[in-house]
């Protein structure tokens, strides 16, 4: 479970990031908002200035690895009578594996994030 919590973190800082880039918002006051609101976590201190400075190396994960963990916790998910974790269902062919982007490490969190948006 606790790679389900710190994947989503990641994300949903990248997502907000992103948003707010895109936005014409300074990223790095942005960074320091959110650090400061009841949205922090850990992942602000430890990815934060690496996503907004684009300092991808030297890679420290794999989002083969989460993909693994979310088809996990999906299958736990769906023998129990709780609800399913809020990641998707089919994770897209971004997330797998072979060259691509879930290969990048937490470069792929912020990355996969900003092409779609034209960042």
């Amino acid at each position: 479970m606790v790679n389900l919590v710190l994947g989503l973190n990641r994300m949903v800082l990248a997502e907000g990031l992103c948003l707010a880039t895109k936005a014409g918002m300074d990223p790095h006051r942005t960074l320091d908002l959110l650090k400061k609101s009841a949205a922090y976590s850990k992942a602000m201190d430890m990815k934060g200035l690496k996503m907004i400075e684009q300092d991808f190396s030297p890679p420290e994960g794999k989002l083969a690895f989460h993909l693994k963990d979310v088809r996990l916790m999906l299958d736990l998910a769906a023998g129990s009578t709780s609800a399913h974790p809020q990641q998707p269902a089919r994770p897209g062919p971004h997330l797998g594996g072979g060259q691509g982007p879930g290969r990048m490490g937490q470069r792929g969190d912020h990355g996969l994030l900003q092409r779609p948006r034209g960042l």
